[in-house]
């Protein structure tokens, strides 16, 4: 993996193999660049969190566990902005996950909040299967705009 830019708004371009040691370099590189661009402290967690499980789940379903296989990733700053745009590429078997029946929550079975998290804290998540097989999954978050101070009332 590269070294970060010492600007966080340049867009970042990593192709890594899918060991779960990346994980950790990658989320923060975006947390960084969430926060550049006006995210505050819950959306950049928030973005490391859909990160790092978008990256656990290519790691464990598209490649079983597999540590030498490719994924290429890919994070920018929305244009107009303020926001980012993340693409991660896996050339496993191109199960397009928004296609599988939704798993109701539950805490007693372990597993299948990636897919939620992605759902719930990103703007946009689209999957799309690759004629050379693999998914590309992109997925966009815009920070919230901040909040007005109430307006006071005409007494």
């Amino acid at each position: 993996m590269t070294p970060p830019p010492t600007d966080p708004h340049a867009p970042v371009h990593l192709k890594i193999d899918s060991s779960p040691e990346h994980i950790e370099g990658i989320r923060l590189r975006l947390e960084a660049m969430a926060k550049a661009v006006g995210f505050d402290d819950r959306g950049v967690g928030e973005v490391g969190l859909v990160v790092n499980e978008a990256l656990a789940n290519i790691i464990e379903h598209a490649y079983q566990f597999e540590a030498d296989r490719p994924i290429a990733f890919w994070a920018e700053t929305l244009d107009p902005g303020p926001g980012l745009r993340i693409r991660i590429r896996d050339w496993g078997p191109g199960i397009d996950p928004s296609k599988l029946p939704i798993r109701p929550k539950d805490p007693t079975i372990p597993g299948g909040l990636g897919l939620i998290c992605m759902r719930e804290l990103m703007d946009s998540v689209e999957y799309a299967p690759q004629p050379d097989g693999g998914i590309l999954l992109t997925m966009t978050r815009r920070p919230p705009h901040p909040t007005s101070p109430p307006t006071a009332s005409p007494a």
